[in-house]
């Protein structure tokens, strides 16, 4: 799936946080791969070998004085020759993230009739430029097949766990059980989507999610509640698989 441009940020690290680059209209990461000649008399044909790498960024940035990151923090950048951790990516947390650190080398300011203010910020990578493909954090929750949260959130259980095509994939009395029944699921169908641990004790889960993942993301694990669980041959005659019949401890809901 493509990445569209306006998902595309760009970010500077301020006190070890990452602030957008305010009213970015655009991120140009241009790498560099030089290369040295070894051509020698043994041919007329010119041979080469991998030499310095390097890359730029450039970005065309709507001028605003006071929102983070603006203009006024990349001039006190470049006329302090300050060194800029930079990081860019199509995803709010995590997916492919570049980064590194750059000196700024050029910042033009720009103004057009009848249009707004514009200012050029240019910058040379100072180092490796890191691509980083990362798990995306994401917060789902309990639903029924329509994405509404379960009745009785954040005590809905006992309930069986389905899967993103409705097939059920397993009983659950709380969310460890979601957690454990839903990863074993994952790790044998493409293991895009792992749950991490439960936010609230209940309905709300951390959910890690591969970059490389189909679209759109989860936000929500499908669920459907019931007092009764079994397995049955013939539910009318109570032929079911349980684990502890005299408590009505077994395996998934009746219908």
């Amino acid at each position: 799936m493509p990445i569209p441009g306006s998902d595309f940020m760009a970010s500077i690290e301020v006190n070890g946080e990452m602030i957008p680059v305010c009213y970015a209209t655009d991120c140009q990461i241009s790498q560099t791969f030089d290369t040295r000649e070894i051509s020698g008399p043994q041919s007329r044909w010119r041979d080469y070998i991998p030499d310095y790498m390097g890359y730029t960024i450039d970005m065309p940035v709507l001028l605003v004085y006071t929102e983070a990151y603006n203009f006024l923090d990349f001039q006190k950048a470049g006329q302090s020759g300050t060194r800029l951790k930079w990081a860019a990516s199509a995803f709010e947390n995590g997916g492919i993230v570049h980064s590194g650190e750059i000196l700024l080398t050029s910042l033009n300011l720009t103004s057009q009739m009848r249009d707004v203010v514009k200012f050029d910020v240019s910058a040379i990578g100072c180092g490796e430029l890191k691509t980083e493909a990362k798990p995306i954090q994401k917060v789902v929750y309990l639903s029924d097949f329509s994405k509404k949260m379960l009745v009785g959130c954040p005590n809905p259980y006992p309930l069986s766990v389905f899967w993103y095509d409705f097939t059920l994939i397993g009983p659950a009395t709380n969310p460890d059980d979601v957690i454990q029944i839903f990863n074993d699921y994952s790790a044998n169908h493409g293991n895009y989507y792992r749950l991490i641990s439960s936010v609230d004790g209940g309905c709300y889960f951390n959910m890690e999610i591969e970059y490389n993942a189909p679209q759109p993301f989860p936000i929500t694990v499908f669920a459907q509640q019931g007092a009764s669980f079994a397995i049955s041959s013939d539910q009318t005659l109570d032929n079911v698989i349980s684990m502890d019949q005299d408590m009505d401890n077994v395996l998934t809901p009746i219908a």
